[in-house]
């Protein structure tokens, strides 16, 4: 009979995977991450533990495959926005420019790197690191996997501070894996013309984006392809796997450690997509939290050679040793924070950086294959891992003092008849508003409703210092001139990085000024005739568009409801009054019609009495 692989390994790795998170949610008092977890559990069922997963081509391979979506992940999670600094920034005083996130990022990772050569050369002349260059690179590295979600636990990544956390996660991520690359060249092919095939990889991936930019501009026609993403083709998500792959491979093939492939892959897909793609993220993340990636977090447990380090008392020195060190090349780095932030957030900030997971399991690995790191320092490695992932974010919270979370606000600026209805309309949704106009005889009609008036001088940056931007939710431009109106969102979504701004335009010809700097537009010279379309084809509607401000609402879903799709609008029962005035799927924007069918994940902008509108967005979601 012939041999066959048994999937019996694979089933008790899957199956781990689906209980740890299980069992880990019955923890209360400590936060464990997911993947230490995984990592102990395969400690558990493998050489050091029970043994019952041992070496196994399915899982090898599966393994290898979660290690290159690992990377591809961390390539997708790279906001380019919040890393790229914003046009004006190098403007002012040098604190200033210093205190910009990327500046702080690349110089705190320099004095890191710089403090774990040092440490480098200490282990290596107590003869507990072979090779001082990748121990420091090992001691470089980040966790941006778990910087991320503690942020975002916080409320911190909008916020300066998180920004700058963020960004020096991301920087000290891709840089390691640049330098980790390269050593991997020097190491394999010495000290020769061939190291500049890091760099022809890093032209490749700049030519790919360009051309990518070039072909969307010149041929909209590929966009129809996107009617094939929510299909079976799943078409998006086969696009981005083409991609991984393909940096993946060529990376293999000049050489280049696989790590920068897949990163530089997930990075295309990021800046290709940007934040209109949040979807297909989604996706990706799906498979690779639900298959890939505990797979491989648990084969790097079942790996872990505990009798190594018991064996080798010189190992069991190292490991408080590493996590000494760990911790102290990146806290004192993170000095630099103190120009900009408190001591409390600078050391909080250092410590969170601490923490490492993916990326020094990955270079552990690259320099056991490579013959520069013994299964016992790995192992070694592996443990501070562990207990570092663990203990930072703990820390992190300990430190940094919980302030009162402030409501994130809307401010109006302008004062007119429309800038008051939408103010008050917000208002009505619970949300704090805040309408701003420079002339006081405003204020007494925007008190009169209920509001909060500030006048001030909208285009003036003091304005906005005084409102604490980083409490600001959305600005909504509507002065009644466009020049004003371009000035402000000029200042507020380039020079002050509010995500969210849109203006209300009144020439139309004057739109672009306003979408090139990313500003949402609002057009009156469409939205008259959608009005004058619905009035004239549905007459009994005309008193809904009259008094759309008393006990009417205007709200936009997604589509997540299999009974209204599949048949014509006409012949959907919506409730009373409430019609749906624009669709929204992928990147087109369709007025809907009585043949018109709806898809699971279209975007529909409802209107109509209010509690007609919110029940019909219940049975949507």
């Amino acid at each position: 009979m012939e041999e066959h692989a048994s999937f019996v390994p694979l089933l008790v790795v899957v199956g781990l995977a689906f209980f740890v998170p299980l069992l880990i949610s019955r923890v209360r008092r400590v936060r464990i991450p997911t993947v230490v977890g995984e990592i102990v559990a395969g400690m558990i069922v493998g050489q050091s533990g029970l043994k019952l997963v041992g070496h196994d081509t399915t899982l090898d391979i599966l393994s290898l495959l979660g290690f290159a979506y690992l990377m591809f992940l961390s390539g997708l999670e790279v906001n380019f926005e919040a890393v790229l600094p914003r046009p004006g920034t190098w403007h002012g005083s040098w604190k200033e420019r210093i205190g910009n996130p990327l500046s702080l990022g690349v110089l705190v990772f320099i004095f890191t790197v710089g403090l774990a050569f040092l440490a480098a050369l200490g282990l290596h002349s107590l003869d507990a690191a072979d090779d001082p260059w990748l121990m420091a690179l090992i001691l470089s590295t980040t966790s941006l996997g778990l910087v991320m979600p503690v942020l975002k636990e916080r409320d911190l990544t909008a916020k300066p501070y998180g920004q700058a956390l963020l960004v020096s996660a991301v920087v000290a991520d891709f840089v390691t894996m640049l330098l980790v690359s390269i050593y991997v060249v020097l190491h394999s092919r010495g000290l020769t013309p061939e190291v500049l095939v890091v760099l022809l990889l890093l032209a490749a991936f700049g030519t790919a984006y360009r051309l990518a930019r070039v072909a969307r501009r010149r041929f909209p026609g590929i966009g129809l392809l996107q009617g094939l993403a929510q299909a079976t083709a799943q078409i998006d998500m086969r696009g981005a796997f083409v991609v991984g792959l393909a940096f993946i491979a060529l990376a293999e093939s000049l050489g280049v450690e696989i790590i920068l492939g897949a990163f530089l892959g997930g990075a295309f897909i990021s800046l290709l997509s940007g934040r209109e793609s949040s979807d297909l993220h989604h996706r990706l993340d799906v498979i690779g939290y639900a298959f890939f990636l505990p797979i491989f977090f648990i084969m790097v447990g079942v790996r872990f050679d505990l009798a190594a380090i018991l064996d080798s008392p010189q190992t069991l020195l190292l490991l408080p040793l590493l996590l000494i060190l760990a911790y102290a090349v990146k806290i004192l780095p993170s000095l630099l924070y103190r120009s900009s932030y408190s001591w409390r957030e600078m050391l909080a900030g250092g410590v969170l950086l601490s923490s490492r997971l993916s990326l020094i399991i990955a270079v552990a690995a690259i320099g056991v294959d490579l013959g520069s790191i013994d299964e016992a320092t790995n192992s070694a490695i592996i443990l501070v891992a562990i207990v570092t992932c663990t203990v930072s974010p703990l820390l992190f919270n300990r430190i940094l003092p919980t302030t009162p979370t402030a409501r994130r606000k809307f401010v109006i600026v302008g004062a007119g008849k429309l800038p008051r209805l939408l103010a008050r309309r917000i208002a009505d949704h619970g949300e704090a508003v805040v309408v701003m106009d420079r002339d006081p005889d405003r204020a007494p009609a925007v008190e009169a409703m209920g509001l909060s008036f500030l006048q001030r001088d909208a285009t003036k940056r003091a304005t906005w210092t005084a409102l604490e931007t980083e409490t600001i939710q959305a600005v909504a431009a509507m002065l009644p001139d466009d020049e004003p109106n371009l000035e402000v969102c000029r200042l507020v979504q380039t020079e002050l990085g509010v995500e969210q701004v849109i203006a209300r335009v009144h020439d139309a010809t004057q739109t672009q000024p306003f979408t090139e700097i990313g500003v949402r537009v609002v057009n009156p010279s469409l939205s008259p005739v959608v009005e004058l379309e619905y009035l004239l084809l549905y007459p009994t509607v005309s008193s809904l568009m009259t008094d759309l401000e008393d006990e009417h609402d205007v709200i936009e879903v997604r589509l997540g409801c299999p009974e209204l799709t599949g048949r014509p609008l006409r012949e959907l029962s919506l409730p009373g009054g409430v019609m749906v005035v624009l669709l929204r799927r992928n990147d087109d924007v369709i007025y809907p019609r009585a043949n018109t069918v709806f898809e699971i994940g279209d975007r529909l902008t409802l209107m109509g009495p209010l509690e007609d509108v919110r029940e019909l967005a219940r049975r949507c979601e």
